[in-house]
């Protein structure tokens, strides 16, 4: 079981378009992972005052439990569930800066 570390280094917010926003991940937004695996997001961007991450299918449910924040950092950590098959699906990250909600939807392959 593999730690797979993505900083969140900016930000592309889009005022007009909201769902156009889009942030600048260390891995691009593709990440690939093992059942098992953790994964941790660490916020490096100063103008995003909270952010929240979310498996978009609550069908399949990527990660077990759901990726948390680590108390008193600008870390969150989830967990790949041990009993994913091969796929491919996106997860949301929302994020808060300049007083306006945004959300990107990067893209985790499972790789058994």
């Amino acid at each position: 079981m593999a730690n797979h570390v993505i900083f969140i280094i900016g930000s592309i917010p889009n005022y007009q378009k909201l769902d156009d926003s889009r942030l600048i991940l260390s891995d691009e937004g593709d990440t690939v992972v093992k059942p098992g695996d953790t994964v941790i997001w660490i916020n490096m961007v100063a103008s995003i005052s909270s952010f929240l991450i979310r498996d978009d299918n609550k069908n399949s449910d990527v990660f077990e439990p759901d990726p948390a924040p680590v108390e008193g950092s600008n870390i969150w950590r989830g967990r790949v569930r041990k009993g994913n098959k091969k796929k491919e699906e996106h997860y949301t990250i929302f994020w808060s800066q300049g007083g306006m909600i945004f959300r990107y939807d990067p893209v985790i392959k499972v790789n058994p």
